[in-house]
């Protein structure tokens, strides 16, 4: 059974894999070949397009669209637990979610690997931006578990996306007005999707930041297993 979930996940999933590493690729390969831009500034951009563009477009389509169709009932009304399909599809979509980052990485390496910055910097940077996307599909996906369709699980993981934004923006004003001390920003930041790019420029230790998101991480899933419910049941 656990197989024949996985598969229909691949099968249904894998055309977003190629589309988001054929498009981060191309841009990570033109762009380190051109020039246009610091090698630095490329990763960057990739980072953010992978740890945040990838997984709202691999959350939205991964739950909403059998809700609307139905088909979740059946899901879930297999003689399995519900959080096994859950799992499923969180496994099939972490795999299509990382898979472009990847792909960016191995070009880096190929094409810019210790021109302008160490490799081991890059590893490092993409290390932080796998898990960002890891982070931000975990919190997307559970927001949109409920969610009735495609476009309304587009809008709550933007919503989610947005207010995390803004607690961050806050809590930095707050900390430069009343502590003078930017590493309360990390702190804030350390809860949310992109807890591990916080780490770039502050002195949180990182064991500390790595730990709060794996808590967070098994946190955001269990909530998600809890709230896909089963057939006939509304959770809230």
């Amino acid at each position: 059974m656990w197989r024949s979930l996985v598969w229909k996940e691949w099968h249904e999933q894998r055309w977003r894999l190629w589309f988001g590493a054929a498009l981060l690729g191309m841009f990570t390969l033109i762009g380190l070949r051109t020039r246009i831009m610091p090698d630095e500034q490329i990763v960057i951009f990739a980072m953010i397009v992978g740890g945040m563009f990838f997984p709202l477009m691999v959350a939205m389509g991964l739950i909403a669209p059998e809700r609307a169709d139905g088909t979740i009932v059946r899901l879930l009304a297999l003689p399995v637990p519900a959080w096994h399909v859950l799992a499923a599809k969180g496994l099939i979509g972490a795999i299509v979610c990382t898979g472009p980052v990847l792909v960016s990485a191995a070009l880096t390496a190929v094409v810019a690997g210790d021109r302008e910055m160490a490799w081991s910097q890059f590893a490092q940077m993409y290390a932080m931006a796998i898990g960002m996307t890891l982070s931000t599909f975990t919190w997307l996906t559970a927001a949109g578990v409920r969610q009735p369709s495609e476009a309304r699980a587009g809008l709550m993981g933007i919503g989610v996306g947005a207010a995390w934004f803004l607690v961050i923006a806050i809590s930095s004003m707050l900390a430069i007005e009343l502590f003078h001390d930017q590493t309360v920003i990390a702190w804030v930041a350390a809860f949310s999707p992109f807890g591990l790019i916080a780490l770039r420029g502050s002195d949180a230790p990182p064991a500390v930041v790595i730990a709060i998101q794996l808590v967070m991480f098994v946190a955001v899933w269990a909530w998600a297993a809890w709230r896909i419910g089963k057939p006939g049941k509304v959770v809230a």
